[in-house]
C-alpha cells in the first residue's frame, strides 16, 4: 500500500517552516486516514491528494447535533448565520446580508461553489477588527496574537493584554486619525471582523450581525463565528457553553430564591450631546437579562421631548417621572462627574426617593463594559442581579453613584506587564456571582460523582472481600475433605493391615497348637491378645 505523508506547515511571511507540533500532524494512507484535530496556527496541509484524501473531513472536532456542545459549531441559538462542513472546506452563511463565504484549508485546492461572495484560506494568520466589541472574541478563542490592526485608537481598548501587543508594535492602529481613512492593507490582514456599518470599507471583511439578534444566547454565539475563521471550533463550544452555563446556573438560581418577588428597574442610558437619556423597547437583550436577573423593565411610554439626529431622547423630567416607582436606575452609559448639573440634579432626587443611581464605570471603566459586555452576558446578568439585589457579590461594570463610589479606570500604562505578563496567556473570565454559582454547581457535581466513585468502590471492596472469603472457606473445605478421605484411605490401610496380621497370626498359631501341648498353646494365645 502506498502511504502519503501529510504534515503541515506554519506560514510566517514569506517564510515555510515546518512545525514538530503533535496537534499539527497526522499521516494519511492512500485510504485517507483523517486528521483527528482541527489544524490551527496558521497550519497547512502539506502534500494534499486529491484522490488518496478525497473523502478525508479536514475539520474532525465537530458534531452534527444542535444539541450538543462541542467540536463543529452550529447556530444553535443565533438566527442570522449558519455554517456547514464540506471537507476541506465551510460554508459560512450571513443571512441577514444574504452573503455566502468559502472558508477553505490551507494546503488544499480552493474550491470553486457558485454563488459565493467571498473566499477565506483558513486558519486565518493576521486579522483585524473595527471595534473593541470584537476584541475579546479573539481572546477567548485563543488567537490573541492573531490580532495585527484596529481601525480606530486604542485609548478606547481595555484589554492589557492587546495594549501590551499594541505597545510593542505587535497591533497597530489602521487609520489615519486626521482623515478616518482606513489604511489595513499594509498589515497584510486576511480577515477583518467588522460591523454592519464600516464592513465595506475594508479589505476582507467580514459582517458581524449580533445586533440584530434579540437575546444573550444569540449574540454570544458570534464567538463561534470568530472562531470559524482560525478552526478554533472545538475552543470556541467550549467558551460558549462555559458562558451559557454559567448565565443558566445564576438565572435558575435567582428564579428558586426569589420567584414571585419583581424588583423595578429603569435603564436609560445617558447621552452626552443631547444631555437626555435613550429610551428601551422590548424585545432586546437587556429585557431578557432584567428578567433573568429577577427584575421587572420600566418601559417609557410617551414621546421623547429632546430631540437629535432625528430620534427622540427623555428629559430628566421624563427619566424622573418613569422611574418614580423604580427600585434602581441604571444608565449603561457614563454619566457626568458628581459636580456636573444632570448628574447632582438626577441623583439629588432619586436619593429623596431612595432610589440607588447606576452607571457602567465600573471597576475598569466604561470602555470595559463596550468591549466585553457582549462576550461575557453572565458577568452582566450578574451585575443587574446585584443592583437589584437578588445575589450578592462582586459587580464588575456598574458603579453606584449613590454610593458615592468613584468611576472606575482602565489599568494604567505603568502598570500594564504586571496585569498582563504573558500576552498569549488564555483569556480570563470575569469573577461573578455567575462564575461563582457555576464554580460551587461543578464542585457538588464533582463531590457527588467521587462520592458514587467511593460508593462504588466501597461495594466493590465489600465484594471483593466476600470473594476471597468465599475461596478462603472454599480452600478451607476442600483442604477439610481432603483431609477426611486421607483419614478414611488411612483407616482402611490400617484396618487391611490388621486383618492381614491376624490371618498370619492365626495359621502361625494352628501350627504351634500341632506342635506343642495345650496348656502352652493358651499361653502363646494370652500373649497374643495382651499384644493387640
Amino acid at each position: 500500500m502506498k502511504t502519503v505523508a501529510v504534515c503541515v506547515q506554519v506560514r510566517l511571511g514569506d517564510t515555510n517552516v515546518l512545525t514538530t507540533r503533535p496537534q499539527m500532524l497526522f499521516v494519511a494512507t492512500a485510504s485517507g486516514l483523517a486528521p483527528t484535530t482541527n489544524l490551527v496556527e496558521g497550519a497547512c496541509v502539506e502534500d494534499y491528494d486529491p484522490i488518496a484524501h478525497a473523502n478525508v473531513d479536514f475539520f474532525p472536532v465537530h458534531v452534527t447535533g444542535a444539541s450538543e456542545f462541542y467540536g463543529k459549531v452550529s447556530s444553535d441559538y443565533a438566527l442570522l448565520w449558519d455554517v456547514s462542513y464540506h471537507g476541506t472546506y465551510k460554508l459560512l452563511v450571513n443571512h441577514l446580508r444574504e452573503e455566502t463565504y468559502v472558508l477553505w484549508q490551507c494546503g488544499t485546492p480552493r474550491p470553486e461553489v457558485e454563488g459565493a461572495d467571498g473566499y477565506f484560506e483558513v486558519p486565518v494568520r493576521r486579522a483585524a477588527t473595527t471595534s473593541t466589541t470584537y476584541m475579546p472574541y479573539f481572546e477567548i478563542v485563543g488567537e490573541r496574537l492573531s490580532l495585527k490592526a484596529y481601525t480606530s485608537t486604542f485609548e478606547y481598548v481595555s484589554s492589557p493584554c492587546l495594549r501590551v501587543l499594541h505597545r510593542d508594535g505587535d497591533v497597530r492602529v489602521a487609520v489615519n486619525e486626521t482623515t478616518g481613512v482606513f489604511n489595513l492593507r499594509e498589515d497584510e490582514v486576511e480577515l477583518t471582523i467588522a460591523d454592519e456599518w464600516t464592513v465595506d470599507r475594508v479589505p476582507w471583511g467580514y459582517s458581524i450581525t449580533d445586533t440584530h439578534e434579540d437575546t444573550v444566547f444569540q449574540v454570544v454565539e458570534y464567538i463561534e463565528v470568530v472562531g470559524l475563521f482560525f478552526n478554533r471550533e472545538h475552543e470556541a463550544t467550549l467558551a460558549v457553553e462555559r458562558i451559557l452555563n454559567a448565565y443558566v446556573c445564576l438565572r435558575d438560581e435567582i428564579l428558586v430564591e426569589h420567584p414571585d418577588e419583581k424588583k423595578k428597574i429603569v435603564i436609560a442610558g445617558y447621552v452626552t450631546s443631547a444631555d437626555a437619556f435613550g429610551i428601551s423597547s422590548c424585545p432586546n437583550w437587556y429585557c431578557e437579562v432584567v428578567r433573568d436577573a429577577g427584575g421587572e423593565l420600566l418601559l417609557f411610554e410617551g414621546e421623547g421631548a429632546v430631540e437629535l439626529w432625528g430620534s427622540a431622547f427623555m428629559s430628566l423630567e421624563q427619566l424622573l417621572e418613569l422611574a418614580a416607582d423604580a427600585d434602581a436606575v441604571v444608565s449603561p452609559a457614563p454619566l457626568p462627574d458628581y459636580d456636573h448639573p444632570t448628574t447632582e440634579w438626577l441623583l439629588g432626587n432619586l436619593t429623596d426617593l431612595g432610589i440607588p443611581l447606576f452607571d457602567n464605570q465600573g471597576p475598569l471603566g466604561h470602555n470595559d463594559w463596550f468591549e466585553r459586555r457582549l462576550a461575557e452576558p453572565d458577568a452582566v446578568l450578574a451585575d443587574y442581579a446585584v443592583v437589584l439585589e437578588t445575589t450578592s457579590g462582586p459587580r464588575n461594570f456598574f458603579r453606584n453613584l449613590t454610593a458615592g463610589e468613584p468611576a472606575g479606570a482602565m489599568v494604567p500604562d505603568d502598570a500594564l506587564d504586571a496585569a498582563c505578563p504573558n500576552p498569549d496567556a488564555p483569556y480570563h473570565y470575569l469573577l461573578s456571582a455567575a462564575s461563582d454559582c457555576l464554580d460551587a454547581q461543578q464542585r457538588a457535581s464533582s463531590s457527588s460523582s467521587s462520592s458514587s466513585s467511593s460508593k462504588k468502590s466501597s461495594n466493590s471492596s465489600k465484594t471483593t472481600l466476600i470473594v476471597v472469603l468465599a475461596v478462603l472457606l472454599g480452600v478451607f473445605a476442600v483442604a477439610t475433605l481432603a483431609a477426611s478421605l486421607a483419614f478414611v484411605a488411612r483407616r482402611r490401610r490400617q484396618a487391611a493391615a490388621k486383618a492381614a496380621f491376624e490371618a498370619t497370626a492365626a495359621n502361625a498359631n494352628a501350627k504351634a497348637f500341632e506342635l506343642v501341648p495345650q496348656t502352652e498353646n493358651n499361653a502363646m494365645l494370652q500373649d497374643h491378645k495382651d499384644n493387640q
